[in-house]
């Protein structure tokens, strides 16, 4: 299952995929400084690992 769909007209901007792998790190940055929430702290670094990994290193621009 897909999570995020990078072949759509939305991610095609590179400062959109950017912003979004942003606030996940600021996300994961407030869980692991701030608020050191055991639950919340995993969960941060693996959205923030997986938008990386889908919107910024195995991203293809749709053709069209």
């Amino acid at each position: 299952m897909q999570l995020i769909e990078p072949g759509h007209p939305f991610y095609k901007p590179l400062w959109r995929r950017l912003a979004i792998v942003a606030a996940c790190a600021l996300w994961l940055a407030f869980e692991v400084f701030v608020s050191r929430d055991n639950l919340f702290m995993p969960i941060a670094a693996a959205l923030t690992a997986y938008t990386a990994w889908v919107l910024l290193a195995k991203y293809r621009a749709p053709e069209g």
